[in-house]
């Protein structure tokens, strides 16, 4: 597997396809998985913003 050059995508080639993998009621899943596979780190959401992220509005946090 090669890691794709920071000049040549700041996005992991897994990131751009995501939608394709999901049901269109599972937007929200897919697109925080988008977010959380960017390759620059500077770019790619962090686990607090992931935890905002409207995929998680309705679980209790105490439960996760």
């Amino acid at each position: 597997l090669l890691i794709p050059s920071v000049t040549h995508a700041a996005v992991s080639p897994l990131a751009n396809g995501t939608q394709e993998y999901f049901r269109p009621e599972d937007a929200q899943l897919a697109n925080l998985c988008s977010q959380l596979l960017i390759y620059d780190p500077d770019e790619r959401i962090t686990a607090r913003e992931a935890l905002k992220h409207p995929f998680f509005a309705g679980f209790d946090p105490n439960q996760l």
